[in-house]
């Protein structure tokens, strides 16, 4: 009881004098571990040493820790030198402890996984700008190194970050990041990566953002991916050469904010339960071959606020369903071959920022109900077969700087409320059967 008491009245008074570096403490080591591990990070290693016949001699207990002036590593055994005291008070300490909380202990066996993992991954990576330098130095700790971040876990140091983007790394991907079983994060985008998705990924159950885009990544998206995802929030693979179809386990995925697969070879249908998703805030699959009608069940998206499909095979109607999302700022179907009517609904959605369709097929009037768009600022209809005259509500549209009603069958005179709008930065309506018969009707010249 009295060997605790003065224990931790020596831990008290080490903390009063607010040790910057490193102190000699009154402990036992196994006892230090213990009870200090659980409130600081601590740089060192506690290595009881072995008698010749492989047990722990007690008698020599000593530790290591990592002097952060010099990078070696120094032991601290029990002698009459570790009696020093800080500021020469005289004490019975046992080991030296660097209370710097950037610094990490060397790993134990067992979770010395992390580590391996992460230079399994750098041998299947070549690094032609030196961006991963820090990996070949024994003396850091793989926490410490370029892209690494970790956090305590058990007491010991886990990777829960690796991000390594617009780092000019060329090579493949390891199935072995695999092993970093507490990752959060792996972002690797704009690199030269190449090769295909290993599907061991689909292992990494607490991983909440994929950033792999823009890199030269191949083949089909691994179904894997999607098992595990409970955690996932940003799924990102766009500007790969990814093929083969959208994974149809998308539903597994309900923290789901961002669906990047953009500027990929993808073919086939939509999957049907994106709408399922009530998270999910952009869905961006543009410039790929993906073809079918676009699934009403996106209307169910309450947090939408970006739905972008340009660039595609997609056929039939625009679903009126998507009308029901009221967040919605950006609405991107462009070049495609969607038929028919603009939907009604789609009028009433006042967060409209983008209302972009053009090269499609789509036909009818444009309605007076336009002039309810009053936060658009791109209206981009060019290249249908629009019918009717352009509705003078369109002065309405207050904040818009881009027009192009151009290639379509528009007929009548041009509504003086567009010179109206003092953002318009582009008008084009060429290629219409637009007309002015006499001088009121071309007045609106004297407006530009």
């Amino acid at each position: 009881m009295n060997k605790t008491r003065r224990r931790s009245r020596n831990v008290s008074t080490l903390q009063q004098h607010h040790i910057s570096w490193c102190a000699l403490v009154i402990y036992n080591v196994h006892e230090a571990y213990r009870k200090l591990s659980s409130n600081v990070n601590l740089a060192f290693e506690l290595i009881p040493p072995t008698s010749s016949k492989g047990k722990i001699d007690s008698s020599k207990q000593l530790t290591t820790f990592q002097d952060t002036t010099t990078g070696t590593r120094k032991n601290a055994h029990r002698s009459r030198e570790s009696q020093e005291c800080f500021h020469g008070t005289k004490t019975r300490a046992l080991l030296r402890i660097c209370l710097s909380a950037s610094q990490f202990g060397t790993p134990t066996a067992e979770f010395d996984t992390d580590r391996l993992a992460l230079l399994s991954f750098k041998t299947l990576v070549s690094d032609p700008s030196g961006a991963l330098v820090s990996w070949g130095n024994s003396s850091l700790h793989f926490c410490r190194w370029r892209g690494v971040n970790c956090r305590n876990h058990d007491g010991e140091p886990r990777v829960t970050a690796l991000v390594l983007e617009s780092l000019r790394l060329k090579g493949k991907l390891s199935p072995s990041l695999a092993n970093l079983t507490f990752l959060r994060r792996l972002r690797l985008g704009n690199n030269s990566l190449e090769g295909s998705i290993p599907q061991e990924l689909g292992f990494l159950s607490r991983l909440r953002s994929l950033n792999l885009s823009y890199n030269h990544l191949g083949g089909m998206i691994p179904t894997s991916l999607l098992q595990n995802c409970s955690e996932l929030r940003i799924f990102s693979l766009s500007h790969n050469n990814l093929n083969g179809t959208i994974p149809r386990n998308l539903s597994n995925c309900l923290y789901l904010r961002v669906i990047d697969l953009g500027r990929n070879t993808l073919e086939g249908n939509i999957p049907s339960d994106i709408g399922s998703l009530p998270k999910l805030e952009t869905v961006s699959i543009w410039d790929n071959l993906l073809e079918g009608s676009i699934p009403p069940e996106i209307g169910k998206l309450a947090s939408l606020t970006g739905l972008h499909m340009r660039f595609n095979h997609l056929d039939g109607p625009i679903p009126a369903a998507i009308g029901n999302l009221s967040s919605l700022t950006q609405l991107d179907l462009s070049n495609n071959l969607l038929a028919g009517a603009i939907p009604a609904e789609i009028w009433n959605l006042t967060s409209l920022r983008g209302l972009l369709l053009w090269n499609n097929r789509l036909t009818g009037a444009i309605p007076s109900d336009i002039g309810n768009l009053v936060g658009l600022d791109r209206l981009l209809l060019s290249s249908n077969e629009f019918t009717g005259t352009i509705p003078p509500e369109i002065g309405k549209l207050e904040k818009v700087s881009a027009v192009f009603l151009q290639n379509n069958n528009l007929v009548g005179t041009i509504p003086n409320t567009l010179w109206s709008l003092r953002n318009l930065d582009a008008l084009l309506l060429r290629h219409n059967h637009l007309e002015a018969k006499n001088a009121a009707e071309w007045s609106f010249l004297m407006e530009i």
